[in-house]
């Protein structure tokens, strides 16, 4: 409808992060109830799914644009060398492919 009238389509930043954190939750049908009985925000899951979709690729293309810039920022940052996550966990590697918990 807001391309047959010449409107322009887009959505806040907040929006779409809210709306991408619900899909990681959710089934897009469920995340459009959710954000509907909670925020008081009403869109369809058609559209939910549109929004997520559009966000994933934005967040891909900035990925792209700065992989390495993210990877350096990431490997010099403190903390943990290992996170969990359903149980699974994954090694971190510096740039000389060792693990950054002493090279073990």
């Amino acid at each position: 409808m807001e391309a047959t009238l010449g409107l322009d389509k887009s959505y806040t930043n907040g929006l779409k992060r809210l709306v991408s954190r619900c899909c990681g939750l959710w089934s897009y049908r469920l995340a459009a109830d959710n954000l509907q009985e909670l925020c008081g925000i009403d869109l369809s899951h058609t559209t939910v799914r549109e929004i997520a979709a559009n966000t994933a690729d934005e967040i891909a293309a900035e990925m792209a644009n700065r992989s390495e810039e993210i990877r350096n920022a990431f490997q010099q940052a403190k903390g943990d060398t290992e996170f969990y996550a359903d149980g699974t966990f994954v090694h971190i590697r510096n740039d000389e492919d060792k693990r950054r918990n002493g090279g073990k």
